[in-house]
């Protein structure tokens, strides 16, 4: 067995160093390896680049069995033609945006739906998204099932949680991710101000700079404007960086900001997780605890949270539990993924083998027992 988790290489188009599909591939890839799932992050641009990769494997010890493109946009037609030339292969489409977000993507929408529609006339294609709520919200409006494939995060077990709390100084906070007005980054710069007026003390806000994305400038102008000339407050650009480099700055961070109006996961609060850091967020990011938990349109209830987090010395501790157990929950996703409904025989193996399997295991596939997370 295994597993591609397959995102789009932007560096074709661009100088794009920190990709977030790419950094979600790729831990997601660890996470499953580690609990004796193979898998592995490929980066592609099109439909024609996973064709010629599968086929580069056909012969090798280790073909490819499963395929994951991670997020809507190879074209319809070919996801049809991968799942026609390589009936072997269980290939999946998977949704990373809730229904909120896609109001900024109709064509991502029209690729979700026809790929519902393609798993209905094909043994090997399913339509997945990463979020519970956002399958069962499908399936009630198309009538089809859409398997929960979600975001795991890698853990190793060393990770800095226990950090010293803010005792005092300048209070610093990342509003970091892409600059989409979903990501509400006004309110949280708003909040930011409003915790340093009510705590009496400098703080600085950092905000990620250097690409163009989507409505980067009207966010970009609007942390300028809540920010310009206000005593105490200091905006601060964060280049865009390879993934390590921006861990190292969330460390160092007091706290982070995530008040988004929609999500389905946050690769920015596991990753304040993992530094030992907590993050301020809104009830569409429900894997966290919820004393993290604030109003989207109520600065003032944000900054109510993030004092107390600040002053809070088990809040890391908790964020890090509730990580753990989000990914623990939802391994038992992707071992029904990889372990079931095989689309033909597996090659190399005889019908007699294959009775045998089935004989040792009525599903039709060996039963797991990895606990390594």
């Amino acid at each position: 067995m295994r597993l591609l988790l397959c995102y789009k290489n932007f560096s074709k188009e661009c100088n794009v160093r920190h990709i977030g599909l790419g950094v979600t591939a790729q831990y997601t890839a660890k996470t499953l390896t580690a609990n004796g799932i193979h898998a592995q992050a490929l980066p592609i641009y099109g439909g024609d680049d996973l064709l010629a990769f599968i086929e580069s494997q056909e012969k090798t010890t280790l073909p490819v069995t499963h395929a994951l493109v991670m997020a809507q946009w190879i074209p319809t037609e070919w996801l049809a033609k991968l799942s026609r030339r390589f009936p072997y292969v269980k290939f999946a489409l998977k949704c990373h945006s809730n229904v909120g977000f896609l109001q900024a993507e109709p064509p991502a929408i029209k690729l979700l739906r026809e790929a519902i529609d393609l798993q209905t006339q094909t043994t090997n294609f399913f339509a997945s998204c990463n979020n519970i709520r956002l399958a069962n919200i499908l399936k009630d409006m198309y009538g089809q099932p859409v398997k929960y494939l979600p975001n795991l995060y890698y853990l190793h077990g060393q990770e800095p949680i226990h950090r010293p709390r803010w005792t005092g100084g300048t209070i610093r906070i990342g509003c970091f991710g892409s600059h989409r007005v979903y990501k509400n980054f006004s309110s949280a710069i708003a909040a930011c101000i409003e915790l340093g007026f009510m705590m009496r003390t400098p703080v600085e806000i950092w905000v990620n700079r250097g690409r163009h994305d989507g409505d980067g400038n009207v966010v970009w102008r609007a942390a300028q404007a809540w920010t310009e000339n206000v005593p105490n407050v200091t905006l601060k650009e964060l280049l865009w960086a390879n993934w390590a480099e921006f861990k190292r700055v969330i460390s160092s961070m007091n706290l982070l900001m995530q008040p988004s109006y929609t999500e389905t996961f946050n690769n920015v609060t596991a990753d304040g997780i993992a530094e030992g850091v907590p993050s301020v967020v809104s009830d569409t990011i429900d894997w966290v605890p919820k004393a993290w938990v604030a109003s989207t349109d109520d600065t003032k209830e944000i900054a109510g949270v993030a004092r107390r987090l600040l002053h809070d010395p088990h809040a890391a501790a908790e964020g890090y539990e509730s990580l753990k157990k989000y990914v623990r929950d939802g391994l038992p996703y992707w071992r029904d993924f990889v372990g079931d409904e095989y689309p033909v025989l597996a090659r190399g193996v005889t019908l007699e083998a294959q009775g045998r399997i089935e004989r040792m295991h009525p599903l039709g596939r060996p039963h797991h027992h990895h606990h390594h997370y």
